[in-house]
């Protein structure tokens, strides 16, 4: 338990399966008692987290943790082979949204904002003007083409509220 803590707080693993609900919480103490709940916080919401069954989905769901899939069947080989056909988009999509996220976050657009012009360390933001600008508001539609404003992303600060 120790070695799969350690992997998934480096960022070593893409794919984490929960077989059994016991699993969960031994996995959020030990990290508590590492010291390295958060790095481990972290690394889960950018992995792909798979759940053998409801009961398992249930007690990451108390922890914090979203199970990103569960199988139709609560059996091992229906968990393998969900996780083999599926993770790999589960993957893609959550790298994506944690990059939007990223770039939508006050430390990156002030790092934007206020970088040298002739640096080429970090790409502009979409929403991001040439440097020298002041920024342009951030904004989505509805769908009809309103813009609403872009709410922070608390949901990520809540996550393992437990551990701390």
């Amino acid at each position: 338990m120790r070695l799969a803590i350690g992997m998934i707080a480096d960022g070593n693993s893409n794919v984490a399966l929960f077989t059994a609900s016991v699993q969960v919480v031994h996995l959020v103490r030990l990290a508590h008692e590492l010291g390295r709940a958060a790095e481990v916080r972290r690394s889960l919401n950018r992995m792909v987290v798979a759940s053998i069954g409801p009961t398992t989905s249930e007690m990451l769901r108390e922890y914090g943790i979203t199970a990103d899939l569960e199988p139709e069947h609560p059996k091992m080989a229906a968990l393998v082979k969900a996780a083999a056909e599926r993770s790999g988009g589960l993957l893609s999509g959550k790298r994506t949204s944690a990059l939007r996220d990223y770039f939508r976050s006050a430390p990156a657009l002030a790092r934007l904002q206020t970088r040298d012009c002739t640096s080429t360390a970090l790409p502009l933001a979409p929403n991001q003007p040439k440097c020298g600008s002041p920024p342009r508001p951030s904004v989505r539609t509805d769908g009809r083409g309103s813009p609403l404003p872009v709410r922070p992303q608390t949901e990520m600060k809540n996550k393992f509220a437990r551990l701390n």
